[in-house]
C-alpha cells in the first residue's frame, strides 16, 4: 500500500494500470535518473531518485511476472532509458546545431519532471 502511496503523489501523469506496465515506467525512471546522476552526480549518493524507482520496480515485479511478463524486461527498460537519456545529454550539451540542443534540452527535462512528479 505504501508503495501505490508513494507513486500516486504525482498528479502530472497517471500511473499505468497494469503491474507490466508500472514496472516498465519505474524501470525507464530508474535509468533515466541513474544516467542522469552518473553525468553530473547532481544528488548525492545517501538520496538518489534512481534509488527510489529502483525500490519502486522490485516492488511491482513479482506482480508485473505473475501477469506475464518476463523478469528481463524490466532490466532491459532501465538499460535503455539510461542510454537514451545518455544519448539526450551529449546532444544537449555538445551538439553543434542549436535546435538539437534545444530540443534535447526540453525533452531531458521532460521526462525527468514526468518521473520526478511520481515521486515528489
Amino acid at each position: 500500500m505504501a508503495v501505490i502511496c508513494l507513486a500516486l503523489t504525482g498528479t502530472a501523469q497517471a500511473l499505468p494500470t497494469s503491474p507490466s506496465e508500472r514496472a516498465m515506467l519505474f524501470a525507464a525512471c530508474a535509468g533515466r535518473f541513474a544516467a542522469q546522476e552518473t553525468f553530473w552526480g547532481q544528488q548525492p549518493p545517501a538520496d538518489r531518485d534512481s534509488d527510489t524507482f529502483d525500490t519502486l520496480t522490485e516492488a511491482v515485479l513479482p506482480a508485473a511476472i505473475d501477469y506475464g511478463m518476463p523478469p528481463a524486461v524490466a532490466q532491459n527498460a532501465k538499460f535503455n532509458a539510461w542510454r537514451d537519456h545518455a544519448y539526450l545529454r551529449n546532444d544537449a550539451e555538445f551538439s553543434p546545431d542549436d535546435g538539437r540542443r534545444n530540443r534535447a534540452r526540453d525533452r531531458l527535462a521532460r521526462e525527468l519532471a514526468e518521473c520526478s512528479d511520481l515521486i515528489h
